[in-house]
Formats: structure tokens, sequence, C-alpha cells
């Protein structure tokens, strides 16, 4: 049995980024740089104004009287400005040659369609130059940038249509267990409904991708086959159950005759103690995640989320972390991780946490009803009211 940041290190170490690809602009959303993103022109790249107005040279406003000599719409080319007259422009349309401040309109008066100017204006007022957002040749997004709705729109804006970014694993969720039942399904004597498949297919799709989940009979051939067909076709295979020392048990030995090679198997936490870790052909990643309902779900966010999250080029692949005040004495194990479910309120300037209920590793109500994991260190059995406790929210 290793420690919980042994297993981590261990982890982290053999999970790579998955290969670049050069997708649509149009599909980007969620996915990462794989690269500095370098816009090609300046933003905006024309002198343009900020305002509806009339378009002026500022030194010629000693005369508070023009005629208007054009309209510009956004989108027109301009004319050169005449001398003593003024263009009437609209916002985001080209600055014309000959102007350098723009008026707007609530400071204008027309009168016999001559413009009066009221109030003189100063040089570059409302006028947005050239390369003022972004110049030409600079990097707008670095690497490992998360391509959220508000990049999309600075990659379109300087006229990019296609941007690399990292690739998506292909995930697969294998819950074994003859006691198995499909939600939806009449429920037979000393059955039980499968909520790992449903938890892990929910957790991984909270990350912006998909997963294929599938239910397998504690059977040593079906199992074996379908590991093997899963080493094939998917890169993060996650099994559940099947990983402890019971009689039906099979999915280790399955792996490790199918070529497995296992990095690590049991890690000093509680829940999640039977955490099986391998990899395969250096590019497959397969995580055994017990079967109880809790220790699945918590294992799978301390460990198999950050893996993920490594391999699709994310920068911040853990979940923050801060310090608040338990306010009941709050249990561990001694030399194990503790990952308590807890709820967590703020009250005063601080934060304040308490159990959310039993924290056996099969209750789920609890786990529903927390807004937070309370993780209690190797080194303490427990954590006394009033002290600091460490949180991460869910």
């Amino acid at each position: 049995m290793i420690s919980f940041k042994t297993a981590l290190t261990r982890i982290f170490e053999s999970v790579k980024e998955l290969p670049a690809q050069t997708i649509s602009v149009d599909d980007s959303l969620g996915f990462v740089t794989a690269e500095d993103i370098v816009s090609p022109i300046n933003l905006p790249p024309f002198d343009n104004s900020a305002m509806d107005g009339f378009a002026v040279n500022s030194s010629e406003c000693l005369s508070s009287k023009f005629e208007v000599s054009q309209i510009i719409k956004a989108g027109d080319v301009p004319s050169p400005l005449k001398l003593w007259t003024c263009a009437k422009i609209m916002t985001g349309a080209a600055i014309p040659q000959g102007t350098d401040a723009v008026v707007p309109i609530e400071e204008v008066e027309i009168r016999n369609d001559e413009v009066f100017i009221l109030k003189s204006p100063v040089t570059g007022q409302h006028i947005r130059r050239i390369g003022e957002d972004v110049k030409a040749h600079t990097i707008i997004l670095k690497k490992g940038t998360i391509l959220t709705p508000r990049a999309v729109a600075l990659l379109a804006a300087v006229g990019l249509n296609e941007v690399m970014v990292y690739d998506r694993p292909k995930i697969i969720i294998i819950t074994t267990g003859s006691e198995l039942i499909q939600p939806g399904e009449p429920l037979p004597p000393s059955k039980i409904y499968d909520s790992n498949g449903a938890a892990l297919l929910a957790a991984i799709k909270e990350l912006g991708i998909g997963a294929r989940a599938i239910s397998i009979k504690d059977d040593e051939a079906s199992i074996e086959a379908t590991l093997e067909d899963a080493l094939n076709n998917y890169d993060v295979i996650i099994t559940v159950g099947g990983v402890s020392v019971g009689d039906y048990d099979y999915v280790k030995a399955a792996l490790k005759k199918l070529g497995v090679e296992e990095v690590f198997h049991k890690v000093a936490i509680k829940p999640g103690k039977p955490l099986y870790f391998g990899t395969h052909s250096g590019c497959r990643y397969i995580f055994g995640l017990p079967g109880n309902p809790v220790s699945a779900l918590i294992t799978f966010d301390r460990f198999v989320r950050p893996a993920i999250l490594k391999m699709m080029g994310h920068k911040q692949i853990y979940k923050e972390r801060f310090s608040a005040v338990a306010v009941e004495t709050l249990k561990g194990s001694h030399g194990k991780v503790d990952f308590l479910r807890g709820i967590c309120r703020k009250e005063g300037g601080r934060f304040l946490v308490r159990s959310a209920g039993s924290q056996g590793s099969a209750m789920l109500k609890a786990l529903a009803e927390a807004n937070c994991i309370i993780v209690v260190p190797e080194d303490k059995d427990k954590i006394e009211a009033g002290s600091p406790a460490e949180v991460e929210l869910c």
C-alpha cells in the first residue's frame, strides 16, 4: 500500500498530454490550446468611431458651424474630409482622413442642415485606434488556455477559423457485478441498481467530454473480453468493482493477463483503499475503482479527474483547497488520508464546516447532500471542534 501523495506522483509521471490537432474555431469550446496563438492582424484593424456622432478636425472647431460632407456607416470606406466640414459617423465606422476627434451626437445641434458644436472636442476623443486592443503578430492566447466563449470571440475577431488544441481522450466506464441492474428495470431480490455508471458518466460530462458506460456480470471470460476490446479502442479505461480480494473480483487478474503494467494497487486513503492504476502500450491508462458508490466517486475526483484534465492539456488539474473551522470533531484514520463528506457555510467572514452525515463508503445520501470534501491528513486521527480543516468544494 502506498501513500496518497505517492499515488498521485506515480499517476502523473505516467500520464501524458494527448497529441495536438487542428480544429474549427466554431467547434473549439472547452478545448485547450496546444500552442501560443498569435494574431495575424491589429485589432481594431483601423481607426474607428466609438460613438454615433460627427467626425471633425479639432483644430477647426474654433468655428462651431460645419456642413456634413458625408455619412459613414460601419463597413463604408470613407473619403478624406473636406476643410470646414464634418462627417456624420456611426459606431464602428472607419475614421476619415483629416479628422482627429468624434463629437457625440448629444453634443451638437443641427439647424438648417448645419451642425453646431456645443463643446470643443479633445484630440483623439471617442476614437478607437488601430491595434489599441491587440497588436499584429503578438500572442493573444497562451498555450494551455481553455477556450471559453470569450476566447473564441477573440480568435474570430482576429480572423482565425482554425486553432490547434489538445485532443480529448476516449473514455469507457466498465461497471462489474452480477448484482447490478440498470435503473428503470424491475428490481429483483438481492439485486441493486448500478449507480456508479451513471455517476461517473455525469462526472466526466461535467468536464465537457463524453464517455461510454457499460455493465458486465462477474464472469471471468466476459470481463477479459470486454477489457481487451477497451484496451484496443480507448485511452482511459475506468473499471468499477473487481479489484478487491473477493472470490469473484476478476478485473485485476484479467488486466495482468492482457499485458497491463500495474503501477500500484491499494492506497492509504479512506474511502477508496483498493484503488488500482496501470498502463498499457505507454498510452492507455487503466483505473480500477472500488465498487462502493462513495469510494468510486471519491477516487474518481482525486485521481481520475486530474489525469483526464492533464491529458487534455489543462494547467489547473486539482481542485482548490481552503481552510474552514470545524464546528464539531471530525474523525479520521491515523495512517490514511480521510475524505469526509461535509457541509460548508460562510458565517461572520469565515468558513465553517461540519460532517454531512454518515461516512460509510456505501452511503450516498450524505454524499449527495454534501457541498464539500473535508481532508483529514494521515498524521491525524481527528480534527477537534474549533480547529482549522482543509476543504475542497464538491
